[in-house]
């Protein structure tokens, strides 16, 4: 009887510990503000887009090159 206790209480501890680190994730991506500063890319032009153009789930950078 006395394992099973120790046991529940570990395992009320691990949810709780878990549960507080969600929580702890989710508030400090919250706080996290959008920048939109512009960033030179010499090699692609001035004319550039960001786009998945191949499907794997990452944005591509493409630019028209320069001349």
């Amino acid at each position: 009887m006395v394992k099973r206790h120790i046991f529940s209480c570990s395992r009320f501890f691990w949810t709780f510990a878990l549960s507080m680190l969600i929580f702890a994730s989710a508030a400090n991506a919250a706080m996290q503000s959008a920048t939109f500063t512009t960033s030179a890319y010499p090699l692609l032009g001035n004319n550039h887009i960001a786009a998945d153009l191949n499907d794997d789930g990452k944005l591509d950078l493409a630019g028209t090159g320069t001349n």
